[in-house]
């Protein structure tokens, strides 16, 4: 069988999962589809160059921006507001003439739309892959949202990582069939149990971008109450965005900014190196003022995978990952006090 595996952009750092699904699938015969292409290590471009990959030369979001009105204007027949239209469909048409893909998988909500009107001129079925702003913050978006549910009963299937996106897609009618859990797991093996879990002092870790849904600021409050007992203690934190320089001074203000490492972005090697290191996984996953939520966060599984404690919020797919008390502890969303105390 022929694949498309199609995405807005192949090879993001915060994206791990996304990569290993791309190279994990054996059994099919698939080429990557994608606006964006990157790779974050060697082994990666070695494992992309046995791919057959096709980076689509055109707008990566037409549907933002100043321009977003005449696009959607052009979508108006179909009343799909994310549809590829124009040169880009004629490509996707020729492209798909050319390959014939047996099925297309999809990578968020947005691809499927996208995806959506080439592949019922072709009758190919459409597999799409919610993660989590997609089914969350997206819904806010009165084009996405008027989109999506016109096109939900297009797809031939539908896969969600976390049991309430689940009961989402049931409130609007997906009949069990063609709806599937499917957390995105990590290869177990590849992650060795880490030797740092019971040194002192404790070293904790935090993986994910400087955005609000993350609350790093919280998650930095938490460490500095902690501090305040133990002043040996040491944090590092990966990732970057629109927080990390108020993360910055924040540590600066309460006083633990020596105690804490920005690593900023890093690749995947050296993530794994800092779970080998690390005592305990911290993260503060809250629902941002847009709606935005966590699907299922891997690097939690990762952290598990790691043989690491896990300290986190009682929040979207988490609460599927961590049982309190026994695995990790859980703490309500912005409450920093009580995540400072575990």
């Amino acid at each position: 069988l022929r694949m498309w595996f199609v995405s807005y952009g192949i090879g993001r750092p915060s994206e791990a999962w996304m990569w290993r699904q791309m190279i994990g699938i054996k059994r099919l015969e698939p080429r990557i589809v994608t606006w964006e292409l990157g790779t974050q290590s060697e082994q990666e471009e070695k494992e992309l160059s046995e791919k057959a990959v096709h980076v689509l030369p055109f707008e990566q979001t037409p549907s933002d921006g100043n321009r977003r009105w005449v696009y959607r204007f052009r979508c108006l027949p179909e009343r799909n507001y994310y549809a590829s239209v124009g040169a880009e469909r004629r490509a996707l048409t020729d492209l798909m003439q050319e390959t014939k893909p047996d099925v297309v998988l999809c990578q968020y909500g947005y691809a499927g739309l996208r995806m959506l009107p080439v592949v019922k001129a072709f009758r190919v079925p459409l597999v799409v892959h919610f993660h989590g702003l997609d089914v969350s913050s997206g819904l806010r978006n009165r084009w996405y949202r008027w989109s999506l549910l016109r096109a939900l009963p297009l797809f031939s299937a539908i896969i969600v990582v976390g049991e309430h996106q689940q009961r989402w897609m049931r409130d609007q009618g997906v009949p069990e069939e063609k709806l599937h859990l499917i957390p995105c797991g990590v290869p177990v093996r590849e992650f060795d149990a880490s030797q740092g879990v019971m040194a002192q002092p404790c070293r904790f870790l935090s993986v994910g971008r400087f955005v609000t849904k993350k609350s790093p600021l919280d998650t930095i409050r938490a460490f500095a109450r902690c501090a305040r007992e133990n002043r040996e203690i040491a944090m590092v934190m990966i990732g970057d965005g629109p927080l990390r320089k108020e993360a910055e001074n924040l540590s600066n203000t309460l006083g633990v900014r020596a105690q804490i490492t920005f690593l900023g972005v890093q690749p995947n090697a050296r993530v794994k190196e800092e779970m080998q290191q690390a005592g305990v996984f911290v993260q503060h996953s809250v629902t941002a003022d847009d709606g935005d939520m966590e699907g299922w966060p891997v690097g939690i599984a990762e952290a598990m995978a790691s043989a690491l404690p896990v300290v986190a919020t009682r929040h979207g797919g988490i609460l599927q990952q961590i049982e309190h008390g026994t695995n990790g502890f859980l703490v309500d969303e912005h409450d920093w006090k009580s995540m400072g105390q575990a």
